[in-house]
């Protein structure tokens, strides 16, 4: 599963002026984050430096999001439904965005790019297939603390929002190094912005919010031996 988180995004033209962590306030939405307190901590996602849970215990566990993207419905997507025009927005309107853009590189490569957390996450920092979120938290109150952006993997953006066409060469096994060019699908998000990911230390990372990802781990199945 990729797990999306959300942003809010400003632009011109196709280039991004201004891209961080979505979070309205208690009036508003934001975008979701945390450490499972369930689910292991993946071996994919040993590079990300995910921290404990805020939760009693401090788990280390599953961090999410993986990645991000536009969330926020002042400047989300254009829709009609039932024969009205709107502008919608959420994480609910992430996951499809990247489902697309995924779809898209899928048929670009003519095959399936597969697994592609393992491949995410073991992209070089500052490549460029994704556009590191450094700004805002993801506290709707401003008084619990929640899980706060900086550059690398964060519990608000994951490792940020998609550069469509240097992912899509990434994903094909090609160098990801040179940014530039609007994703397939991509829109805004596909600009070739690029950061650097220089990961400070996490030992003074502020509190977080007491929200964590809590995922099923599954059922087991149980039965008896037929004789």
């Amino acid at each position: 599963m990729l797990a999306c988180g959300g942003t809010t995004l400003q632009s011109s033209g196709n280039q991004i002026t201004s891209e961080v962590v979505w979070n309205e306030g208690v009036n508003g939405g934001a975008t979701g984050g945390g450490v499972s307190d369930f689910i292991a901590l993946p071996s994919w996602q040993g590079n990300a430096i995910v921290p404990p849970s805020v939760n009693p215990g401090n788990h280390l566990g599953r961090g999410v999001p993986d990645v991000s993207g536009n969330a926020d419905p002042a400047t989300g997507y254009q829709v009609v439904a039932d024969g009205q025009t709107g502008v919608v927005g959420g994480t609910s309107a992430v996951a499809p965005l990247w489902a697309g853009l995924i779809a898209r590189i899928n048929q670009q490569l003519g095959r399936p790019a597969g697994f592609i957390n393992a491949l995410l996450y073991a992209q070089e920092p500052g490549a460029g297939a994704l556009n590191d979120i450094t700004s805002g938290n993801n506290d709707i109150t401003g008084q619990i603390g929640g899980y706060q952006a900086g550059p690398g993997w964060d519990a608000c953006t994951g490792w940020g929002s998609p550069n469509g066409m240097v992912l899509a060469q990434a994903l094909a096994g090609g160098t990801s190094r040179s940014a530039g060019g609007s994703g397939p699908g991509s829109g805004a998000s596909g600009s070739g912005v690029k950061k650097e990911h220089k990961r400070p230390p996490r030992g003074g990372r502020k509190p977080s919010s007491k929200k964590s990802s809590k995922t099923s781990a599954g059922t087991k199945r149980s039965g008896r031996r037929k004789r």
